[in-house]
């Protein structure tokens, strides 16, 4: 955890640094309990920067080609991130999110699965709100509105929290799940607007 609260902290220094920072309605994030947090994901900074702004720690999926480096791979993981397998349905990354949500921790996850390149956002995909559903955690959109070019606003604004309780106990399919996915998705656009 030392380690965590030392790089949040040095990151946050090179965001206020390098950018202007705009934090706004920070105070909607939950400082105690489960929940996922999620934004859209247009730039490698994303997930530092939605980490070192919020009040609580955000663990992370990544890509598992990002642990194939050792030092990389322990730095990550002590910053809370862990491996997801792109592309397939990883049982493994599923139970990891659901046994950091059962213990009251935040999850950081991107609707669209994965960064968008060309600023676009993409179709959202299923897995954000099956895991919202199954863990039974309420969803904060963020919208993060940068360039990332140096010195330009870097916003990050919080939503408000989204309640998914209406499904908690029915049985959706895959499709169901993606529009859910979707409605986080499209608040996430209007939080941009």
């Amino acid at each position: 955890m030392l380690f965590y609260r030392i790089i949040k902290r040095v990151v946050n220094i090179l965001l206020r640094l390098l950018y202007k920072l705009e934090l706004t309605h920070v105070e909607k994030i939950p400082t105690t309990g489960k929940a996922i947090i999620c934004s859209n994901h247009f730039n490698l900074w994303d997930p530092l920067v939605i980490g070192t702004s919020l009040p609580r720690k955000v663990h992370y999926m990544a890509k598992e080609e990002l642990f194939s480096n050792p030092l990389m791979s322990l730095i990550i993981k002590n910053l809370g991130v862990f491996p997801v397998k792109r592309g397939t349905s990883d049982i493994g990354a599923i139970k990891t999110a659901l046994k950091i949500l059962k213990e009251g921790n935040s999850l950081g996850m991107f609707p669209e699965g994965t960064r968008s390149k060309t600023g676009k956002m993409k179709e959202a995909m299923p897995g954000i709100a099956m895991i919202a559903i199954k863990s039974r955690s309420p969803v904060i959109p963020i919208a993060i509105i940068s360039n990332y070019k140096l010195f330009n606003e870097l916003k990050v604004i919080v939503g408000d929290p989204m309640d998914l309780s209406d499904y908690y106990d029915e049985k959706l399919t895959t499709d169901e799940y993606q529009q859910i996915s979707q409605n986080i998705l499209d608040t996430i656009q209007e939080l941009m607007n």
